[in-house]
């Protein structure tokens, strides 16, 4: 009993430390995926429209042969002006198809528009570190489902746009106001006795 005891608690624990991190309300991951160095091209950036209120943090797909490195990332709205920015350590991490997902973590979280284009932009010199990108396109089955890929725009290599998206993920943190929903409009009908 004891045991048994021992190891839900152990899992509530984790569980708890998890959600403590927040959670990604959008994801871009398709499986197949090729990379490249942005250390050997103009400035990578990912656009985007968010599909929440607020933007706490991101997970992009890397990988990282060489030694470790910093790489900035930074969070800029549709005029460029920069909304949040963390600097991060990106270890040497193994080549795996795919890439491997890796976090930042924002200091404060931006409250963002579903209907304003967003930029996440990556800058590094690391020779060795790569960015793991995927095609837009999507290849379904006569009756599969389309997945919401709406709100990713071409990636952009400088200013030039790719026919690629980064692979990414968007988080909240924590929800500090309840949602507003604006523009709905009610209308009373009365029908007649």
């Amino acid at each position: 009993m004891k045991q048994a005891l021992s190891i839900i608690t152990i899992f509530a624990a984790s569980t708890l430390i998890v959600f403590a991190h927040g959670r990604a309300f959008f994801e871009f991951a398709p499986d197949d995926s090729q990379s490249l160095h942005p250390a050997s091209v103009q400035i990578p950036s990912q656009p985007f429209y968010p599909t929440n209120d607020f933007v706490g943090g991101v997970d992009v797909w890397v990988e990282n042969q060489g030694t470790p490195g910093t790489a900035s990332f930074g969070l800029r709205d549709e005029a460029n002006n920069l909304l949040a920015s963390q600097t991060v350590t990106i270890p040497s991490i193994a080549p795996t198809y795919g890439g491997t997902r890796f976090h930042i973590d924002f200091d404060n979280q931006v409250q963002v528009q579903n209907n304003v284009l967003y930029k996440l932009r990556i800058v590094t010199t690391m020779p060795e570190f790569q960015l793991h990108y995927s095609t837009q396109f999507q290849v379904l089955q006569h009756n599969a489902q389309t997945s919401p890929y709406y709100a990713v725009e071409p990636a952009l290599l400088g200013s030039a746009s790719q026919n690629f998206a980064f692979k990414f993920a968007l988080w909240e943190t924590q929800e500090n106001t309840p949602p507003v929903i604006s523009s709905a409009t009610t209308s009373s009908v009365s029908i007649g006795v």
